[in-house]
């Protein structure tokens, strides 16, 4: 299971057949390619858990289908190694670091809960709104992380929702509205480095337009907390994004 902060438990009906597995050493039937490792898995491991396995499965004209090729999984083969050990129940860590490979790697084998209810992408969406986009630096590492998950990061909206996720926290390092446009001066240079021309671009393209709908906000009512919320939402409605909702992504100070 993955072991993440906060940690959700994992069924303890999978950690029970998992556990079986392995002492009763049932033989694989099926050998997933990812590149050059290969995997020998138990096919009904796999299925309960991931949609896009399943269907492989299903639509295969062999009955017996044997190897599945997934070299396009996004992160490669260390990334599926961990949504293996996900559908084994067995433990691994969530980080800053491999969240943006685990939530694209969820997308493309399709682990949603219309598998199983707290499937890896659910897990995955607890960590990122919980942990990881909560904080200017953990937003950046999992933008830059996204740079080796193109087109998939694109493609699913996490590039867009991570550089949203900067742009509101680099807006609100300054409390001070009037300072604002300072702040945006001194993050472009100092504050992040990133790797990708396109990326800093994105995010101070957003933060110029959070910029400007929190100040058309009355000066007096710019004080109060309850109306940054609502500027952070207008900001939301009006770029499109579903970075987050405003109770989990928070105010970083």
């Amino acid at each position: 299971m993955a072991s993440s902060s906060p940690r959700s438990h994992f069924s303890s009906s999978v950690e029970r057949t998992s556990q079986w597995v392995f002492s009763q050493e049932i033989p694989s039937d099926i050998l997933v390619q990812v590149t050059d490792a290969k995997f020998p898995l138990h096919k009904f491991m796999l299925v309960a858990k991931s949609g896009h396995i399943r269907r492989r499965i299903m639509e295969s004209e062999r009955a017996d289908l044997s190897h599945i090729d997934l070299s396009d999984v996004p992160g490669g083969s260390e990334t599926f190694e961990k949504a293996v050990e996900f559908c084994y129940g067995i433990n691994f860590e969530i980080s800053v670091h491999n969240i943006a490979a685990l939530r694209c790697a969820a997308e493309y084998l399709e682990m949603t809960d219309k598998c199983c209810t707290g499937n890896l992408v659910g897990r995955t969406e607890e960590f990122l709104n919980q942990v990881a986009l909560k904080t200017l630096t953990g937003a950046v590492i999992v933008l830059n992380s996204c740079e080796s998950l193109l087109p998939v990061a694109e493609e699913i909206g996490f590039v867009q929702r991570c550089v949203d996720a900067v742009a509101l926290k680099v807006a609100f390092r300054r409390r001070s509205w009037g300072l604002l446009r300072r702040a945006m001066q001194r993050w472009r240079g100092r504050w992040i480095r990133l790797r990708r021309r396109s990326q800093r671009m994105r995010i101070l393209t957003a933060v110029s337009k959070f910029a400007a709908i929190a100040g058309a906000l009355p000066k007096a009512a710019r004080r109060f907390d309850d109306d940054l919320y609502r500027a952070v939402d207008l900001y939301l409605k009006l770029s499109g994004s579903s970075t987050c909702t405003l109770q989990p992504c928070g105010i970083a100070s």
